[in-house]
C-alpha cells in the first residue's frame, strides 16, 4: 500500500514538472506548478518521517519556508499585473529591472 503511494505521488510530481515545462509562458501558472510540487515533497517527507519515526519539527520548517515563498511570489504577481497588466513572461524586460 505504501508502494502505490510512493509510485502515485512520483508520477503526480512527473505531470507536474511536466505541466511547469508547459506553462512557462504565464508567471501565475509556473508558481501554482511549483507550489504543487512543493506539497508533494511535504507529503513525502511526511510519509518517510513517519516510517522511520522522527520528529517533525523540519517539515514544520519547510512549511514555513513554503508560506513565506507562496507570500513572496503573490506579492511579484500582483506587483507586475500592476505594471504590465498581464502575468506574461515575455512582457518584462530584464533590463529595465
Amino acid at each position: 500500500m505504501l508502494y502505490l503511494d510512493y509510485l502515485f505521488t512520483y508520477y503526480l510530481f512527473l505531470f507536474i514538472c511536466f505541466m511547469f515545462s508547459f506553462y512557462f509562458k504565464h508567471l501565475l501558472l509556473t508558481i501554482i506548478s511549483l507550489e504543487f510540487m512543493v506539497i508533494l515533497l511535504i507529503f513525502n517527507m511526511f510519509y518517510i518521517f513517519m516510517l522511520v519515526e522522527m520528529n517533525m519539527y523540519l517539515i514544520i520548517l519547510f512549511m514555513t519556508l513554503t508560506v513565506c515563498e507562496g507570500a513572496l511570489s503573490l506579492s511579484l504577481i500582483v506587483l507586475m499585473v500592476r505594471f504590465y497588466g498581464n502575468d506574461y513572461i515575455n512582457s518584462l524586460m530584464i533590463l529595465k529591472w
